[in-house]
C-alpha cells in the first residue's frame, strides 16, 4: 500500500471483528476510528474527513468530562463569578457528578443520550428539578466553553430535555402568626434580628450582615451593602473548618444596595443586642472574635475589625442554618405550622402589596431589579382573601341584577 496523503482515510477489519478506520489529521497525525458495525465506522470517518476539508476538524484531548470540568472551574469560570459561586458550582459537581460513571467518560464520547440518562436518574435519586436544572447550567457552561475552544464540535448538551420548572406555591405566616412570632421572641437576645426579617422583608444573609457602621443611630437609616457567604476555608483561615463564613462586598444584584429608616421599637432592639454582644465580648475577651474575613469584588480577602451587631457569644458569624433552627423551634413551640426564615420575606411582600396596591413600590421595598420577579414570586393571597375579592364581585354584579 502506498503513502496516503494528509486527511486520506482507510477502513480495515482487524482479527477482533472490528472496523478500524485511519486518517491523518491538519497536523499530520494518524488518527483512529473503530467500532462493530463498518457503516458506523464509515459514517464517523466520512465526518472527519469533511470537517478536515471545511477546517472545522476538532481533536479533542484525551481528558475525562470529570476532570475537564475541574479545570474549567478552576480556570475560567473563577474569573468572571463570586468566590461564594464558585465553591457552590463545585460543591455540587462533587456530590453529584464525580460519583457517576459519566463523569470518567472521555469528553469526546459524552453523548445528549448519556446525558439525559444521568439527569433522569437524578431526578429518580429524589434531587429537585430545581437541583436537577442547576446542575445542567453548569455542565452546559463547561461544554460550551470547551466548543469555544475547539475541544469539542458540539454541545451535548444542547439537546438534553431539562426537568420543566416547578413553581412551589408558597403559603406566608399569617398577619396574626407573625405577631405571635414576635410577641413570643420579644425577651430574645436576637429579637432585633427577627424585626428586621418581618418588618423590612431582608433575606437572611442580609440581615447577619449588617454591622455597626451600617447605622446611623441618630436619624435611623440603615444602609444595607453587605452579604454574608461561606466559601471553602483552603488555608483562608487557620482552623479545622472546611467551610468559613466571609462577609460579602457583592450582594444579589445592584438594587439590594438600599438606605433603610429603621423604626424606633426596632433601633431600640439593636441597642440591647449591642449591650449583650459588649457583656459577651468582656467575659470571653480571650477568645472573642476581633477580626473578620471580607471577600472583595474581585474574590480577595482582606481582615476586618469585627463590627457586627448579630453575632454568637464569642463574636463568630451566625450560621443561617442556625437562624433556621431558632425559628423551627419558636413556630413549634407556638403550635404554628412550619415556617422558613424566608417566608418572612413572602410575608412582607404580600402584606406591603396589600395595604398599597402598588406594584412599583412594593418592588422597590423589596429591592427587587424586576417588578415582575415581585408579582410572579413574592405576592401571595390567601384563600380568604380570594374570596372576599369573589363575594365584592358577584355582590356587584348582583345588585344591577
Amino acid at each position: 500500500m502506498g503513502m496516503r496523503s494528509k486527511g486520506e482515510g482507510t477502513i480495515y477489519k482487524n482479527a477482533k471483528g472490528y472496523f478500524i478506520a485511519q486518517y491523518y489529521d491538519n497536523k499530520g497525525k494518524r488518527k483512529t476510528i473503530s467500532g462493530k458495525k463498518e457503516s458506523d465506522v464509515r459514517k464517523k470517518l466520512r465526518q472527519a474527513l469533511t470537517a478536515l476539508d471545511e477546517g472545522s476538524y476538532v481533536d479533542t484531548p484525551n481528558v475525562t468530562l470529570g476532570n475537564f470540568m475541574k479545570d474549567y472551574l478552576e480556570n475560567y469560570k473563577a474569573n468572571e463569578i463570586q468566590r461564594t459561586t464558585l465553591d457552590s458550582y463545585k460543591e455540587y459537581l462533587e456530590y453529584y457528578l464525580y460519583p457517576d460513571e459519566i463523569s470518567k467518560l472521555k469528553l469526546d464520547k459524552v453523548t445528549t443520550d448519556k446525558l439525559q440518562k444521568f439527569y433522569n436518574a437524578m431526578l429518580k435519586k429524589g434531587l429537585s428539578s430545581r437541583t436537577v436544572r442547576y446542575l445542567f447550567s453548569i455542565l452546559n457552561g463547561g461544554f460550551e466553553s470547551a466548543k469555544k475552544r475547539k475541544l469539542i464540535s458540539y454541545n451535548p448538551n444542547s439537546d438534553v430535555i431539562k426537568p420543566r420548572k416547578v413553581k412551589k406555591e408558597i403559603e406566608p405566616p399569617t398577619l396574626e402568626e407573625v405577631q405571635k412570632f414576635l410577641e413570643y421572641m420579644k425577651d430574645d437576645k436576637y429579637y432585633a434580628l427577627w424585626r428586621i426579617y418581618v418588618m423590612y422583608g431582608l433575606r437572611r444573609s442580609e440581615a447577619l450582615a449588617i454591622s455597626k457602621k451600617d447605622i446611623n443611630f441618630e436619624t435611623g437609616e440603615l444602609f444595607l451593602r453587605h452579604s454574608l457567604g461561606y466559601v471553602r476555608n483552603d488555608g483562608l483561615e487557620e482552623s479545622k473548618r472546611k467551610k468559613i463564613y466571609v462577609l460579602k462586598n457583592d450582594m444579589k444584584n445592584s438594587a439590594s444596595v438600599a438606605t433603610l429608616m429603621l423604626d424606633k421599637e426596632t433601633l431600640e432592639a439593636i441597642k440591647k443586642t449591642l449591650d449583650w454582644q459588649e457583656e459577651k465580648r468582656k467575659e470571653n475577651e480571650a477568645i472573642y472574635r476581633k477580626t473578620i474575613l471580607f471577600m472583595t469584588s474581585d474574590n480577595k480577602f482582606i481582615s476586618v475589625e469585627n463590627d457586627l451587631i448579630f453575632t454568637k457569644e464569642d463574636g463568630d458569624f451566625i450560621a443561617g442554618r442556625r437562624v433556621k433552627e431558632w425559628m423551627d423551634k419558636a413556630f413549634e413551640e407556638l403550635q404554628l405550622e412550619h415556617k422558613r426564615v424566608h417566608d418572612l420575606r413572602h410575608f412582607f411582600g404580600t402584606e406591603m402589596m396589600k395595604r398599597t396596591n402598588n406594584l412599583v413600590l412594593t418592588s422597590r421595598l423589596m429591592r427587587h431589579s424586576l417588578t415582575s420577579t415581585t408579582s410572579d414570586i413574592y405576592l401571595h393571597y390567601s384563600d380568604k382573601d380570594k374570596e372576599v375579592a369573589l363575594d365584592k364581585l358577584h355582590s356587584a354584579i348582583d345588585s344591577l341584577l
